[in-house]
């Protein structure tokens, strides 16, 4: 599961309230985590060392935990790109143009298929959380905002056919707003106004990327999920 939405929205509190739940941890934002799960977040760097150690963590947990959670996946990508320049001698992977993308780019897939593996074998729970970006769509014949996974388009690339879910989780900013009305909260989003009330998109439509091979999911978006207790409460609404 690909898992973005907007800087502190709730993105990682969403994610802790799965069962059994640890954490790869690339950023800060886990201080205010149930003492019980921050004992469970296992830090890497943005850097060579950090690649090393996420492939080492995720084998080792996977066998010990229901859900795992690599927060965020676009620095664990910075850090698969580091680990290939140094292995090469390179300062960037653009000194050997094509080749050196390529490099990182059967790297990162040779990382996170090595995850995805260990964690079907033991039938966990893979979340990897991304931010949010809102970019303007200007078509011949019509023009738009729309709420995309803020990721570079080599690890986008990679994981978007990948996973079988992309869920976006974002403010709600009016009491009538339904579930179509989705471009008047992407403009809301883009001007920075909104209320504390957070909605949970779950199936993609023009203006946010979000989506599920789940055939038996036939909601669009679970709304006023609450700060607590998330997983039970959007489980129990995707199931009505």
């Amino acid at each position: 599961m690909l898992l973005h939405g907007p800087g502190k929205v709730g993105k990682t509190q969403l994610a802790s309230s799965f069962p059994g739940v640890a954490f790869i941890a690339s950023e800060l934002g886990h201080k205010y985590l149930p003492e019980k799960i921050r004992k469970r977040v296992y830090k890497v760097t943005r850097d060579a060392e950090g690649w090393q150690r996420f492939l080492q963590l995720g084998s080792a947990l996977a066998p010990k935990v229901k859900t795992l959670v690599v927060d965020t996946i676009g620095n664990v990508y910075y850090a698969c790109m580091a680990s290939v320049c140094k292995a090469n001698g390179w300062t960037h992977p653009e000194d050997k143009r094509n080749r050196g993308w390529a490099a990182v780019r059967a790297e990162f897939i040779r990382g996170i298929t090595a995850l995805a593996e260990v964690c079907d074998k033991h039938n966990v729970t893979l979340i990897l959380i991304a931010h949010s970006k809102v970019t303007h769509i200007d078509l011949s014949v019509q023009e738009y905002n729309k709420i995309e996974l803020d990721l570079p388009g080599q690890p986008s690339g990679v994981l978007v056919p990948a996973v079988d879910h992309i869920w976006y989780y974002g403010y709600a900013n009016t009491d009538d707003m339904t579930s179509e009305d989705s471009q008047k909260m992407v403009d809301v989003l883009k001007a920075g106004e909104h209320t504390a009330e957070r909605w949970l998109w779950v199936a993609g439509i023009e203006s946010i990327q979000a989506g599920t091979r789940d055939a038996s999911i036939t909601k669009t978006v679970v709304r006023n999920v609450p700060k607590t207790g998330q997983y039970s409460y959007i489980e129990r609404e995707l199931r009505k």
